[in-house]
């Protein structure tokens, strides 16, 4: 009977989810005609800095306090807290599964490159914005993370390398909870860029 329990804990990605992060989030709990309230601070007594509607979806909470109270969510052009007790977590987010990830970016050049069902859209990287076809997603042999998006072009095949660690734009004081490089090699040879990435589009 004890195996067969700790077979259901294991198998379970539910058990991982809580220490994988950034995760996407629901805000529930809140009363319609009320906000959530982004705090400058993991404190309940902190400067309100931004709000929340009680219908808002796909909140990025890029990682939690230590006592796993406040998440840290990116508000306006900086960063700040809101309790994670009134957001739920969307499913399907744990330790081993690639992130959603939606749009990747770096400055000194500027390039990104958006992810749009089978395809990266790239800008920055070339002249024009291409569209690379997604063929194979590879994660580290032994770890769910990093992970490696292989995707082919017109005249250029496009590596987008990413995993988990803290990540700033260099540009504000936003935060992001992935950071990345990507490679494209064609006629004239590869070029590497890095930059960070976000399970949202902005």
């Amino acid at each position: 009977m004890r195996w067969a329990v700790l077979l259901i804990i294991l198998a379970c990605p539910a058990s991982a989810s809580q220490d994988d992060w950034p995760a996407l989030f629901n805000v529930t709990g809140v009363a319609q005609d009320d906000v959530l309230n982004i705090r400058a601070e993991p404190d309940a007594a902190s400067e309100i800095i931004g709000t929340l509607a009680p219908n808002a979806a796909n909140i990025e909470v890029l990682w939690p306090d230590e006592k796993y109270n406040w998440g840290q969510v990116n508000t306006g052009e900086g960063a700040g807290w809101i309790s994670l007790r009134y957001l739920a977590r969307q499913d399907g987010q744990w330790a081993g599964r690639v992130p959603p990830i939606v749009r990747c970016f770096g400055t000194e050049p500027f390039w990104s490159i958006d992810r749009e069902g089978e395809f990266l859209l790239s800008a920055g990287l070339e002249r024009a914005t291409t569209a690379y076809r997604v063929s194979r997603t590879l994660t580290a042999a032994g770890r769910y993370d990093p992970h490696v998006i292989q995707a082919e072009g017109p005249d250029a095949t496009l590596w987008l390398r990413f995993g988990r660690a803290e990540c700033s734009d260099g540009m504000s004081e936003r935060l992001y909870g992935i950071e990345a490089d990507a490679i494209i090699d064609g006629v004239n040879g590869p070029e590497m860029l890095s930059g960070c990435c976000s399970l949202v589009a902005n």
